[in-house]
């Protein structure tokens, strides 16, 4: 609560103060965490996610595991599910609905979790689980869970590899509508510059990103864009790139 009272000063004196008047602010938002998808500790229970959406979620209790299903579509079969914002070391695992392992994601510490399948078809079915390394749990911080997919194959570090079979920039998907996502992977940590031109050669969206070893994503809503082709330019300090896409709403 906060009181104020108002006094003029002008060249010619000074007025006497006002009557006081009195405020109250508002308390700062508080974000809290909740866990709303129990009970989904067995892959039976698993709770069903939408694709290309962030689930919110957290590992509460040591033994905890949060199982999530999903389903590919015709228009885009291939995954990438990333787990992020790690406030302990979690791990990631897919499963097929009958309990077959297809892949596991064990980086050290809070490191995200990722894991691609690029051999996925239409209309099959997955499961992620993800649960805390030897026991570990916060029950206060959550993370986030990401399942995007795709009609273009993702990018793998193997892939990398061969820098032939690899294009100048990476985006999906393309043509886009609403958002655009472009992965680059650095060696090193750098600062890398991402630009968007019309075809006026305007830039319309920029973003600066302090860039880590691996795989980055960067990520711009393009939805208030009108349709056409566009132009991605990708600046770091060795080089200067640039691809066209479509926006198509």
């Amino acid at each position: 609560m906060y009181e104020v009272q108002v006094q003029n000063t002008c060249s010619f004196g000074t007025s006497l103060f006002s009557s006081t008047v009195v405020f109250t602010t508002n308390a700062a938002p508080v974000y809290v965490c909740t866990d709303n998808y129990e009970p989904n500790n067995l892959r039976i229970m698993a709770t069903q996610i939408q694709p290309n959406s962030v689930t919110t979620s957290m590992i509460a209790t040591s033994g905890d595991n949060d199982y999530f299903k999903f389903t590919t579509n015709s228009a885009e079969p291939k995954v990438k599910i990333r787990l992020s914002n790690l406030p302990l070391d979690y791990d990631l695992k897919l499963y097929k609905p009958n309990g077959v392992l297809i892949a596991t994601s064990q980086n050290a510490n809070t490191r995200p979790e990722q894991i691609i399948l690029n051999s996925a078809v239409f209309g099959d079915n997955y499961v992620a689980r993800v649960y805390g390394y030897n026991g570990v749990f916060d029950n206060t911080s959550c993370y986030n869970l990401q399942v995007e997919t795709s009609a273009n194959n993702f990018r793998t570090e193997e892939s990398m590899e061969d820098e032939s079979l690899k294009p100048e920039i990476y985006f999906y998907p393309n043509p886009a509508s609403s958002t655009i996502t472009t992965e680059i992977y650095k060696a090193e940590p750098e600062l890398i510059t991402c630009h968007i031109y019309n075809a006026l050669g305007q830039v319309v969206a920029t973003q600066c990103i302090e860039a880590q070893t691996g795989f980055n994503e960067i990520r711009f809503s393009i939805a208030s864009l009108a349709n056409g082709f566009y132009v991605m330019e990708i600046i770091d300090a060795q080089e200067k790139v640039a691809e066209k896409f479509e926006i198509l709403h």
